[in-house]
């Protein structure tokens, strides 16, 4: 038996299909032999709090500056020359690192950072190599340092935000921290101008940092589309909170046996924790037709707090050192189009 629809249904039925939420592909897809151009900046500046510092049994306190305020700018803008792209990420990827600048000032007094221009001027040729589930990364028509191609990453659209799948608004996903790293550093790589300190730093610290982004929260919300600069962008809102403790012990010990050379050091660390806490909310702008990050902007809070307790003996002769301090931060990541 044929069944039979009342009209009230049918006249419904366009209504009820303009309704439904409409699916929008927010992936990494930009046409083969493309190009994007994109400045790429951090704006990161502490504040001292409270502080207390004694050596040998002395409060030396009031002679650090109570005031003590620091700040770190970089920038970097880059060209993007897509060659091949597939299974959401680049296959075959040029850089150009056209401009770049680092610069930190505390107490009124600003210099530059040492090293982190290297690349300016110069291309990079990112390869993925399928058997080795890698990029094999070198120097495009341009000559430098192989040095200064370790720990770069092709990804400068921050796919780690992406969800993944189609999305309609009001659509939620949680993101793997641990894949945070090129959000925070977009695609570029944050180093000293010492080898040493480096070294420690990735060997003492970063597997710490490792471990403690696996209960740090990242909740990304799709917000649905909009018009920017005349091109049509999907809107996915950022929430991150993370916090936990820092061992500092081992980074301590490391860097006194360096600093003491050939002399006899012996120091006992009793407690070395670096305790920190971030909450930051942003908004990523994704070119819908383009396949690519448009711009980006996230807005950080930091608190610290450190608590040391040290001993050591020197030459024979016995020295202690407690200190406990808190230091506030705010940062800010931002990407923007072309020169804007």
């Amino acid at each position: 038996m044929a069944t039979r629809l009342p009209l009230s249904a049918l006249a419904a039925s366009p209504l009820l299909l303009a309704l439904a939420p409409v699916a929008a592909d927010v992936s990494f897809r930009p046409a083969d032999d493309s190009r994007v151009s994109r400045t790429y900046a951090i704006d990161l500046e502490f504040e001292l709090g409270d502080l207390s510092v004694v050596v040998d049994g002395q409060d030396v306190s009031e002679m650090l500056p109570a005031d003590f305020q620091g700040t770190t700018e970089l920038v970097m803008k880059v060209t993007d020359h897509f060659v091949r792209s597939a299974g959401g990420r680049p296959l075959e990827l040029i850089r150009s690192y056209e401009e770049m600048s680092g610069e930190t000032s505390a107490m009124g007094e600003s210099q530059s950072m040492d090293g982190f221009d290297a690349l300016e001027g110069k291309q990079v040729r990112f390869v993925w190599d399928e058997d080795e589930e890698d990029y094999e990364v070198s120097f495009h028509e341009s000559e430098g340092d192989l040095a200064d191609l370790e720990g770069l990453s092709p990804d400068a659209d921050l796919l780690a935000l992406l969800p993944g799948r189609e999305v309609a608004e009001g659509d939620t996903w949680t993101v793997d921290a641990r894949e945070l790293g090129s959000v925070f550093l977009f695609g570029s790589k944050m180093e000293t101008d010492d080898e040493e300190f480096d070294q420690m730093f990735e060997s003492e610290i970063w597997p710490q940092l490792e471990a403690m982004l696996e209960d740090f929260s990242t909740t990304c919300e799709y917000k649905g589309e909009r018009e920017e600069g005349g091109r049509k962008v999907g809107v996915v809102a950022v929430n991150m909170h993370g916090e936990g403790v820092l061992d500092l012990a081992a980074l301590i010990l490391s860097a006194a046996q360096i600093d003491a050379g050939e002399m006899q050091v012996d120091i006992d660390v009793e407690v070395a924790e670096l305790t920190m806490s971030v909450d930051a909310k942003g908004e990523l702008l994704w070119d819908l037709a383009g396949g690519h990050l448009r711009a980006f902007q996230l807005d950080a809070d930091m608190e610290f707090s450190a608590e040391v307790a040290v001993t050591a003996d020197v030459g024979g002769e016995s020295h202690s050192a407690d200190a406990d301090a808190e230091l506030s931060g705010r940062g800010t990541w931002k990407v923007r189009p072309g020169g804007e």
